[in-house]
């Protein structure tokens, strides 16, 4: 038998073989690019804990070190943003440790690895300076380290950064800031300062930027990009924007990163001693890679473990579930449905702070609630009325989404979600994301999949009746299509709410919260919808899955902590 005749004899197979192919090559790259990705000035990674000066809430940490520790370093900490963890910071840390700098990348508490609850700020702002003292005491502690200590953080780690290097400015000689803008006392005080910013940020912007800047040096009219100060006198400051991205992306950013390998080079060491070769974006894009590669491997898994579970059932197509509604009508009726999120966002967020035991969660379950009250209200006009129906019968309506082969829809749910988190998780935390996670994570998995499911159900009933008036007989086709529906209704309010609430304004985390929202979304609908069509087309199924995902990129992404106000 030819190749050719292999591979067209089974397509399930060959898809296999394929992605099987792609992740390979990623992951085999990724793994290069992570831990060999300069030959010439080889590095170790390795996890350590530390306890952090405030009250020795356990910290995580990753240090990299370079293998020739003869003679010292200069040493540099890295804290991330809200919602990010250490290994968000990857990229960045690779590139500093290839220029021979001791580095330790930190997850504050309540994030990644690290034990504790965010919360503690509210009363007591030095705990995160206390998580990151942890890093800069281990520093110190090192022999193969000398006093030049550096501090760069993205986002809430930039702020933590510049507080702590505005209260002990000879500490610490340089700091980098990177997607903020410091707003800490006294910062004008901090040695050799540079403020690196993406274009497109949300809230920190070239207004504000200048602001600041002529705050720090005392002048009028400062220029971006323009260097003040001089290292030798340990007061250089410069803000810096470049690079083709938004907030979220920046700690990934090549031209921002290598904007602040130079600033350390030049303080550190008054000049840059070789030639910088930046290997971040190779990074990267073997990252993609072996994360499609992945869920391509995913996919097809999933296709056999349905056709097993159902070798003696047949689908149930479940076509035209409404009579004399358009398809357009139902999406355009869901524009109301993402109104009553907002409005359950605005009036449930305050009510319901213990319910879930991560920052923002209140307002992603307020938002849930708004989703849900909003598909029955609106599933009667759009959906009941055409059939006579009163609001009462709605579960009978939704029954037609999930009789029949419920059992074992469940259970493909489960699996599918077991599937997806377990190899991704395997595959990728010692790169970029996402972590492993501990008993704490898994029961806050569970407690959150219960009250996520109801809720989800609704929503998933809404979108499984669009895909149910689909003319197409051809799976692949109406695969896609549904996505691009399901994307765009997701969307349809939170794209223009965002665009408003972008740049200057009062509400510019609004902003940044949506835009992570949309990626959310994005990658929800390609899995979901999948998950659905080879479920038995059972939204019991489907629910149960997005459930799960919905309550593992809450704990990844997510921290352990205070609850927050989205809109006020």
């Amino acid at each position: 038998m030819s190749i050719k005749s292999f591979l067209l004899s089974d397509k399930k197979r060959t898809g296999l073989i394929l992605f099987a192919i792609i992740f390979v090559i990623g992951i085999s790259f990724l793994y290069v690019f992570t831990f060999h990705a300069d030959p010439a000035n080889p590095y170790t990674i390795n996890q350590i804990t530390l306890y952090s000066e405030e009250d020795d809430t356990r910290i995580s940490a990753l240090v990299y070190k370079p293998q020739n520790t003869s003679g010292t370093h200069p040493g540099i900490v890295v804290g991330h943003g809200f919602c990010e963890s250490k290994q968000f910071m990857n990229v960045l840390s690779i590139e500093l440790v290839k220029r021979q700098f001791v580095v330790v990348a930190i997850d504050y508490r309540g994030h990644g690895s690290s034990d504790g609850y965010l919360d503690q700020i509210r009363e007591n702002r030095s705990s995160l300076l206390g998580d990151e003292m942890a890093a800069v005491n281990y520093l110190k502690s090192l022999s193969f380290v000398d006093n030049d200590i550096g501090l760069i953080g993205h986002s809430m780690g930039g702020g933590v950064a510049t507080t702590l290097a505005a209260k002990y400015p000879s500490e610490f000689n340089a700091t980098v800031c990177l997607g903020s803008i410091p707003s800490a006392p006294n910062t004008n005080q901090i040695q050799n300062l540079l403020i690196a910013l993406g274009p497109f940020e949300q809230g920190a912007t070239r207004a504000k930027a200048i602001e600041y800047m002529s705050y720090h040096i005392n002048e009028s009219n400062p220029v971006i990009g323009q260097l003040y100060g001089d290292f030798d006198y340990n007061n250089a400051s410069k803000v810096f924007i470049g690079g083709a991205t938004e907030h979220l992306f920046v700690p990934q950013n090549s031209v921002l990163i290598e904007e602040a390998v130079k600033w350390f080079e030049i303080a550190f060491h008054g000049t840059i001693r070789y030639p910088i070769t930046l290997t971040s974006n190779l990074n990267l894009v073997f990252y993609i890679m072996t994360i499609c590669g992945l869920i391509g491997i995913n996919f097809v898994i999933m296709i056999m473990v349905s056709n097993y579970l159902w070798k003696k059932k047949p689908f149930l197509l479940r076509k035209d579930i409404v009579k004399d509604r358009s398809i357009l009508g139902l999406i355009l009726y869901y524009f109301l449905v993402e109104v009553f999120s907002f409005i359950g966002l605005i009036a449930f967020q305050d009510i319901f702070t213990d319910v879930l035991p991560v920052s923002l969660g209140n307002a992603l379950f307020a938002e849930l609630i708004g989703i849900a009250i909003g598909v029955i209200i609106v599933s009667y006009f759009a959906i009941l009325r055409k059939e006579n129906l009163g609001i009462t019968k709605l579960p009978k309506k939704m029954n037609e989404l999930t009789s029949k082969n419920w059992g074992r829809s469940i259970i493909f749910g489960i699996i599918s979600a077991i599937i997806f988190t377990t190899t991704v998780t395997l595959a990728t935390t010692w790169s970029n994301s996402p972590i492993l996670l501990t008993t704490r994570e898994i029961g806050a998995i569970i407690g959150m999949t219960l009250l996520f499911f109801p809720l989800l159900l609704f929503k998933e009933f809404y979108y499984r009746t669009i895909q149910s008036k689909l003319k197409t007989e051809h799976k692949t086709i109406e695969y896609f299509e549904m996505l691009g529906i399901a994307v765009f209704i997701d969307n349809i309010l939170v794209v223009p709410i965002m665009l408003i609430a972008w740049g200057d304004t009062p509400i510019s985390f609004v902003a940044l919260a949506l835009f992570v929202f949309i990626l959310f979304s994005i990658i929800q609908q390609i899995i979901t919808t999948w998950v659905y069509m080879y479920s038995g087309r059972n939204i019991v199924g489907s629910t149960l899955f997005l459930s799960i995902m919905y309550a593992w990129m809450i704990v990844n992404f997510f921290p352990f902590g205070f609850t927050m106000s989205l809109i006020h």
